[in-house]
This record gives C-alpha cells, structure tokens and sequence, in this order.
C-alpha cells in the first residue's frame, strides 16, 4: 500500500465559482501552484501530506487541501495530517495556495494515496499474528528448562504492530504472566531467531515495501529457557 502513495496523477478540475488561476476580482493572480506534493507518511486511518511553496514573489497566506476537488481543510504551514480515514482505502489529494487576498492558486497535481490495508495479507497485520513456538534444534527443548522441568514462563502477550513502513515495522508486546523472571526476549520471522532484545518494542528495519511478514515472540528466562 505505500507504494502506490507515490502515485501522481493529473489536477482535478475546481466546480466552485472561482477559477483556479483567476482572483475574485477577475485578474489573473501571481501566485503559482504548491510544487512537488508527496506522502510523508501512511497509516491504516491516516496519511500525512506535504509539498513545496509555489515559485514566485507573491506572497502566500496558507493554503487549502481538497478532497477530490472539495475543500477539507486550511493550513498555514506546507504539511498536514489528515486523520480519521478508512483502512485500505485509496484517496486523492490536491494543494491550493491561498494569497493574502483570498485569491486561490491553480490545484496542484492531484496525488493519489491507498492506506495501509487491515487485512490478513497487511504487513502490520500478519506481524501481529503471533505463532507457536518453533522447535528448537539446540540442546534444550523449548518450553523446558535445562534441568528437565518445565519452565514457568508464559508467553508474550498481546503482541501488535505500533508503526508500519514501507521497510520498517515495530512490534511492541506485553510480558508474560506469572513470576516468573524474564531476562530478554527472542523476535523470530517464519520461525527463524532474527533478533533479541531487553525491552518489549522492538523496530525491524530492511524490510521490502508491500511484502507480507509473520513474526513471533518468545520470553527468555534467567538460566536461558525458553517460553
């Protein structure tokens, strides 16, 4: 889904009364279009937009965001955070400049964004699906300690997906129930260790845009056992 962010297509044309290009009074205005409009960042429920000021002198007061065409919002600044979207959804966006006249530039290119899918085939999802734990090929067998009792430590739980990117995803986790004492955890992709850390977030970078994920987590104790 982020990579079809990156699509750019033609401006939509304005039904409202003005022109785009002309001042209310008629006059053509000096104030060019908002430049190179991108997605900064994609989420399932929002995207954060952001473009360069137009060329020229005249001077800029804000500028408008528009909808397929319709107004959204104003903003003074040359980024903003449109929230509240729906998953897996495509959306398309232009840019206005506002003059201190009121006077409205022509429409940036429209650009075209899909937010991040919900569904089983999402990175963010399938890395929120935790699996069982693999079978060790090590000395000690999982879930057992080394001196052939069973361990006391649960599993991770509620493990989720707090940031997906393009390359990059953090998981984030609750510890186990019980008394157990946890000394670290162990993050593993289709089954295979690839990290280990102390806390309970972890960010996973490298990855490929669009590309599925599975990941789980396992709690390592004090003397090296495994949840």
């Amino acid at each position: 889904p982020a990579v079809a962010s990156a699509q750019i297509n033609s401006g939509p044309d304005n039904s409202g009364s003005a022109t785009p290009g002309i001042t209310n009074g008629g006059g053509q205005t000096s104030i060019g279009k908002p430049e190179r409009v991108k997605v900064k960042d994609v989420q399932p429920t929002m995207v954060d937009l952001s473009w360069k000021a137009p060329e020229g002198d005249a001077e800029v007061a804000g500028y408008n965001i528009y909808y397929n065409g319709d107004e959204i919002a104003s903003t003074k600044k040359n980024r903003f955070t449109i929230e509240g979207l729906s998953p897996g959804t495509a959306y398309k966006y232009s840019i206005r400049a506002v003059g201190v006249g009121d006077e409205l530039s022509p429409p940036s290119k429209e650009i075209s964004v899909t937010t991040s899918s919900l569904d089983a085939t999402d990175p963010a999802v399938a890395s929120a699906q935790t699996n069982p734990g693999p079978v060790n090929s090590g000395s000690s067998t999982p879930g057992i300690t080394k001196g052939g009792g069973q361990t006391s430590i649960g599993i991770p739980e509620r493990a989720t997906v707090k940031n997906v990117q393009p390359t990059m995803v953090t998981l984030a986790w609750k510890a186990p129930n019980g008394d157990a004492e946890v000394a670290g955890y162990n993050i593993y992709y289709d089954g295979d260790k690839i990290a280990s850390t102390k806390q309970r977030k972890f960010t996973i970078e490298g990855l490929s845009p669009g590309t599925a994920y599975k990941y789980s987590i396992r709690a390592v104790g004090v003397g090296d056992e495994l949840s």
